[in-house]
């Protein structure tokens, strides 16, 4: 058994600290700065995806060869109201106009956000098997990774007020924002990968791994109101990042066919840092977070076949 094919299924959430669309609702009539109030995250979705993976083992010396292409996407959304009422208002965090002051507030918010993931590996590694019960793998390698982050943002009401209608009734107006974060990069890949050995074919696995990617953000902002362009940001950003990788689960081996042919099934949960991967322009009010890591988790089904 030299060769092997492996396809995985992703159940995995994103989380990014730094993705929001506005903060909790203040009295409009007893405040004066509506930036003061903590801020409501997003609801982010878990989705599927898939892992492809081919390899050939040189049995002699012990070596591997690998590549894997990760593909997953997903989204986040919320909608924030003040029901309706007239007296609570929410701070409208990426209106980044020069006008925007401090006591500025919206009635409504909606935000939706995709983001896409790619990742393309091939590595090297070493099986040593110093215990019976304990196998290591250390390896090396290349990583290239695609990450696309994108949506749009709308506020409605508040400062955007087109007009009164009658007495009580106001028309509202809606500023939209479309906001892209695109990130690409390649490096180098290490990291090690043991495994216990059970018996009957069972055994946990883990990895541990760690990334050092240089590429190129593309980043872009625009909020325009009323067919008016307010704020307006295009920037292409040539950066270093860091990305981490943590996997541990079981998995079931068996040999069939004189131990010429193999199918392992896996269960693993994958936890995964993609540091600093928010580089759009966040305003003067501090209400973003400094962490600006992307963050993905979840179970990944795995099922490799020996040949």
């Amino acid at each position: 058994m030299d060769v092997w094919i492996d396809i995985d299924l992703l159940y995995w959430k994103p989380w990014e600290k730094a993705l929001v669309a506005t903060n909790k609702k203040s009295d409009v009539f007893t405040t004066d700065d509506f930036t003061k109030t903590s801020v409501d995250h997003p609801d982010f979705e878990w989705n599927l995806g898939y892992r492809l993976n081919g390899g050939y083992l040189f049995s002699s010396y012990c070596w591997d060869v690998e590549a894997s292409w990760t593909h997953y996407t997903s989204h986040a959304s919320q909608h924030k109201s003040s029901n309706g009422s007239s007296f609570l208002g929410m701070f409208p965090i990426w209106s980044l106009s020069d006008d925007v002051i401090a006591g500025d507030y919206v009635f409504g918010s909606n935000l939706n956000w995709k983001f896409n993931v790619n990742i393309l590996d091939v590595q090297f590694g070493r099986y040593f098997n110093s215990l019976c019960w304990l196998e290591l793998k250390p390896f090396v390698g290349l990583r290239s990774a695609w990450i696309r982050q994108h949506g749009h943002i709308a506020y409605q009401g508040g400062i955007f007020l087109i007009g009164i209608v009658v007495p009580g009734v106001s028309l509202n107006g809606t500023d939209y924002i479309k906001m892209r974060n695109n990130y690409w990069g390649m490096g180098p890949r290490v990291g090690i990968a043991p495994r216990i050995i059970i018996g009957k074919g069972f055994s946990f696995n883990g990895e541990a791994a760690v990334s050092g990617l240089y590429g190129c953000f593309n980043v872009k902002q625009k909020e325009t109101y009323l067919n008016v362009i307010r704020f307006s940001h295009d920037e292409h950003l040539n950066r270093f990042r860091w990305m981490s990788d943590f996997a541990a689960g079981i998995q079931l081996k068996r040999l069939f066919k004189k131990e010429r042919y193999g199918l392992t099934f896996k269960v693993d949960w994958e936890y995964h840092i993609f540091f600093r991967q928010f580089e759009l322009e966040t305003g003067n009010f501090n209400l973003i977070s400094g962490n600006r890591n992307l963050y993905l988790q979840g179970v990944t089904f795995s099922a490799r076949f020996d040949f």
